[in-house]
């Protein structure tokens, strides 16, 4: 429920950043800011929610959500641990 809460939260906000540039001519308007916040809220959601098992069951010390933006910013194949990082 919660989950939902925010990801409407997030929606209105970049409907609103968008209605604002949309008024001041602007090229983004209110749909892309609102799909951009909202792609934004779910992928954070996903991270922290989704990979909880899977950190759990295999032991990494790692936050899930600093391994999935590594991942987004820099492709699954760039991605390295640091050697701090225990796996």
């Amino acid at each position: 429920m919660i989950c939902l809460v925010r990801l409407i939260v997030a929606a209105v906000c970049g409907l609103l950043i968008g209605v604002e540039r949309q008024t001041r001519m602007k090229g983004a308007g209110s749909r892309t800011y609102m799909m951009v916040s909202l792609g934004a809220a779910l992928m954070t959601l996903v991270s922290l929610y989704g990979f909880l098992p899977i950190v759990g069951a295999v032991g990494i010390t790692a936050t899930a959500l600093m391994l999935s933006c590594c991942a987004v910013s820099s492709g699954a194949r760039k991605c390295r641990l640091p050697s701090s990082w225990s796996v």
